[in-house]
């Protein structure tokens, strides 16, 4: 009780009212011991950390508009690969 009074003396009632939140988040088996300590060695309440979000890109700018010929370029040249593949498993 001693050591109280004298950090409440020392430090004021806001500064201990600090400590005991701190303790009081933590749940300590002895809040008393864990409170001592928290004045003797300065205990800080945590910080919350917010992480950032990452940005989904909007759906337009996911989208490529392709003209009709190039969608049938592309189609082409994957039926192409397509058959070479199976001319080369069948080999």
């Amino acid at each position: 009780m001693s050591r109280l009074r004298a950090a409440l003396g020392e430090h004021g009632l806001d500064y201990i009212k600090t400590k005991v939140e701190v303790v009081t988040r933590m749940e300590p088996d002895n809040a008393a011991r864990a409170l001592l300590a928290a004045l003797r060695d300065d205990w800080q309440p945590s910080v919350k950390i917010r992480k950032e979000r990452r940005r989904q890109p909007a759906a337009t700018e996911q989208a490529q508009v392709l003209s009709p010929e190039e969608e049938a370029e592309i189609v082409r040249k994957v039926k192409e690969e397509a058959a070479a593949l199976r001319a080369q498993l069948a080999a």
